[in-house]
């Protein structure tokens, strides 16, 4: 007969004896049915979950970190912008202080430009007006039309009306010495007495009465001689003369013969009538026989009635 094996009856012996569970403890027996159910690596499975682990916290640390570093980005540049946005308030006033100040500058130079324009155009027009009026002018001036037979002649123009009347008096003594040519015939000159002078009758090269106004004068006048003794006998003429239009003629004369006396004088007392600007003057020969007593040689000429027309 063949032997039974005594070891599976051993162990069907052991099996069939009640098992004794120590429910004291039960979390190692769940962790032992754990680890036989992952595969009886109990301690492998312990490393593996806390590498596993220690991954997690890393990345969760990295996570943290970028969003730390994230808000610390957000926060400098809302920093940034808060910052840019003050420095804009602050330039804001200045720039808004500034651009006023220049468009009025602008404003203010662009007047003054303006009014000077303004002005020099007003003058530039007002020039061109007046030019064109003074051509228009002359022009009707030279092309006057001559007047038709049936034309009314216009009338005369008045005459203007003459100066006021005026006294006019002058007191003049005879320059007795100093003639060149003393026997032939010599204009005489005079010197006005300043005192006795009134009105405009002019002494013109101390020789030439010129009449300042149209009318009647009334002239005196006195030349002493003085007729040294021996003298040849000859005849002394004093021609008053008168010029006009560059010519001149006697309107008066007076001579003497008789050289019998040692003193003699020629002498005139009348009245002419003169024109505004005739000119008068004296002319004699024998000069050499003035005396040369000055006071006792002079010329008076005055007016005593004045011509208006």
């Amino acid at each position: 007969m063949p032997t039974m094996d005594k070891k599976p009856l051993d162990e069907e012996k052991n099996s069939s004896e009640p098992t004794v569970h120590d429910f004291s403890s039960p979390a190692p027996q769940l962790e032992e049915k754990k680890n036989q159910e992952i595969g009886h690596k109990p301690e492998k499975y312990v490393e593996n979950r806390k590498v596993y682990e220690t991954d997690e916290e890393e990345e969760e640390e990295e996570q943290q970190q970028q969003q730390q570093q994230q808000l610390l980005q957000q926060q400098q540049q809302q920093q940034q912008q808060q910052q840019q946005q003050q420095q804009d308030a602050i330039n804001v006033p200045r720039n808004r202080d500034i651009e006023p100040c220049t468009t009025q500058w602008c404003r203010k130079f662009r007047c003054a430009t303006m009014s000077i324009i303004f002005i020099v155009i007003s003058l530039i027009v007002i020039t061109l007006i007046m030019t064109v009026a003074n051509h228009i002018q002359i022009k009707k001036s030279q092309h006057v039309k001559p007047l038709s037979p049936h034309t009314v002649a216009p009338s005369p123009k008045q005459p203007k009306t003459p100066p006021p009347s005026q006294f006019h008096h002058t007191f003049l003594y005879l320059k007795t010495s100093g003639y060149p040519d003393p026997d032939g015939k010599t204009n005489l000159e005079w010197k006005k007495d300043e005192s006795q002078d009134e009105g405009n009758i002019k002494l013109l090269n101390g020789t030439y009465i010129l009449i300042p106004q149209s009318g009647m004068y009334e002239i005196n006048f006195v030349v002493q001689l003085y007729i040294p003794k021996g003298t040849s006998e000859s005849i002394v003429s004093l021609m008053l003369k008168r010029k006009d239009n560059g010519k001149s003629y006697v309107f008066m004369k007076k001579s003497i013969s008789s050289l019998d006396i040692k003193h003699e004088v020629i002498q005139s007392l009348f009245k002419y009538k003169f024109n505004t600007n005739d000119t008068i003057f004296l002319q004699m020969n024998m000069v050499k026989l003035i005396s040369p007593n000055k006071l006792s040689s002079y010329f008076i000429i005055s007016n005593v009635h004045i011509y208006n027309h």
